[in-house]
């Protein structure tokens, strides 16, 4: 099958819509916001749990290797033949993740669930290296943006939208 520029830019648009979510997610987990995570936990759990099954599974979208069943899946590999060297034990993490608590309850796992997530580090450091992946190729679009710059832009939107929020709920006086 053809690669078109469509495909790279609904690549492109998972990518960023998938680390927003990472973002966000990582941001309510290890946040400082007291008041307004305590007073509304149920509401920020549900958030938090909806934002990390998003990212999982936009994570393993953007990874999975083609297969018998699914040959023109529109991954990392579908646009380039690449290797992500160190990298496969986050990636095999991820995949773990989505196919035995996000996709399906694997209720052998889910009864002895290891609630160990990955760390931002290894997570983060994918992002990059997709990223990096997306800038080679942009020139066989015809795009010209740097994906891993605008990962640093969408990360400092997350910060900005979220300092406002603090500001709104009175965690943050200037």
């Amino acid at each position: 099958m053809k690669r078109i520029e469509r495909d790279f830019d609904s690549f492109v648009l998972n990518l960023e819509l998938t680390y927003r979510f990472f973002r966000l997610e990582r941001y309510l987990t290890t946040s400082q916001l007291k008041r307004p995570l305590k007073e509304n936990r149920k509401f920020f759990d549900l958030v938090r749990s909806a934002l990390f099954r998003c990212y999982v599974i936009g994570l393993a979208n953007m990874l999975e290797k083609p297969n018998s069943r699914f040959s023109d899946v529109l991954s990392v590999f579908f646009l380039m033949d690449v290797k992500l060297e160190n990298h496969e034990q986050t990636i095999k993490k991820i995949f773990e993740w989505r196919n035995k608590f996000v996709a399906h309850w694997d209720v052998n796992q889910f009864r002895n669930v290891d609630t160990s997530r990955l760390s931002e580090k290894e997570i983060e450091s994918l992002f990059e290296k997709v990223a990096e992946i997306v800038d080679d190729l942009k020139t066989r679009y015809n795009r010209s943006e740097n994906y891993k710059n605008r990962l640093q832009k969408i990360k400092q939107e997350i910060d900005s939208m979220l300092f406002d929020f603090k500001l709104s709920v009175g965690e943050l006086s200037i």
